[in-house]
């Protein structure tokens, strides 16, 4: 009798630790990049940000409450999603072999648009109508970003560039005067420049972008995510964001 009963409880035990693994992996996992003001965690854990409150605002309203977001390095977030092991990852931008692997919206989450980064000092002295604004001047580049073919040639040529490891110390040599312009994304200079404490001192030449203004999406795994489903999130998105517009 004891015997059956130590069977009993131990078939209960092991039905409840799979039914507690499944349930804990049933949660939609989504993965982000740390790229404020788009999206980042804060002190306690919590991940906020422009995008991220548009991503649970889609979800909220399509009634899905199981999900998860958490804040992974870049590479690795491409080889979670690639694999399944994240549902869905932002913020991305589309090019031809990430379509292949991935479901993208139709509706993107923002515009992404970058932009040059002077001192509020030389407002009305520097300005970028074209690349030969530069001449004799220095920029500000980040190592590993990856910026137009035509600038690259264009500062290589002149000589007239200084690479750092973070748009932070860029941020810190315009301010100093140690560089004449600094190229960010419009919403993360400004993120930056206001964490920083700089902002009276810097600001973006905004009508003058480096390129055209590019889509940032929501990306879903072809793997564990059906097409209807993205679909479904791009109509949202498309409702949510008119709502909050109009």
């Amino acid at each position: 009798m004891m015997k059956k009963l130590a069977i009993s409880s131990l078939m209960v035990l092991l039905s409840l630790s799979l039914s507690f693994s499944l349930n804990a992996q049933a949660a939609f996992r989504i993965g982000c990049n740390d790229m404020p003001p788009y999206s980042f965690s804060l002190d306690d854990g919590t991940i906020t940000g422009l995008a991220t409150e548009l991503v649970e605002g889609v979800f909220k309203a399509m009634g899905i409450g199981d999900y998860e977001i958490k804040v992974f390095p870049w590479a690795r977030s491409l080889r979670m999603l690639t694999a399944g092991t994240l549902h869905a990852v932002y913020t991305m931008q589309k090019n031809k072999d990430r379509e292949i692997l991935f479901y993208y919206p139709q509706e993107p989450l923002t515009y992404s648009k970058w932009v040059f980064f002077i001192q509020k000092d030389n407002i009305g002295k520097l300005k970028f109508d074209s690349l030969d604004d530069l001449k004799g001047k220095q920029i500000g580049l980040v190592r590993d970003y990856k910026y137009t073919s035509a600038l690259w040639e264009f500062v290589k040529k002149e000589n007239n560039y200084q690479i750092v490891s973070a748009e932070e110390l860029n941020f810190k040599k315009l301010a100093a005067g140690r560089v004449d312009y600094v190229i960010s994304e419009y919403n993360i200079g400004k993120y930056l420049a206001e964490k920083m404490g700089i902002s009276d001192k810097v600001v973006a030449l905004e009508n003058t972008p480096i390129e055209s203004a590019s889509p940032i999406y929501i990306v879903f795994s072809k793997k564990t995510v059906k097409k209807e489903f993205v679909d479904k999130f791009s109509n949202e998105l498309n409702r949510l964001k008119a709502a909050k517009y109009e």
